[in-house]
């Protein structure tokens, strides 16, 4: 479920997108069918750097120490 609603608020995003590039808003759909695998790949994954950044910059606000264990 969280799938499919995460593809919908992309698509909701690429839509709005496209309205500051004209000439891709009559191609919106076909933009989308060919590409939506690496615009939710690429999107998810700076959605999780960014809110990663953000807590952590919370807690050492806090005087909390974050190990980094990614690989990123």
């Amino acid at each position: 479920m969280f799938q499919w609603l995460e593809k919908w608020a992309l698509q909701r995003l690429l839509k709005r997108v496209s309205e500051s590039i004209p000439i891709a808003q009559d191609r919106i759909a076909e933009i989308w069918e060919e590409h939506k695998d690496e615009i939710f790949e690429k999107v998810t994954e700076a959605i999780k750097q960014a809110i990663t950044k953000i807590i952590k910059k919370a807690l050492e606000k806090q005087g909390i120490k974050v190990f980094d264990n990614s690989n990123n």
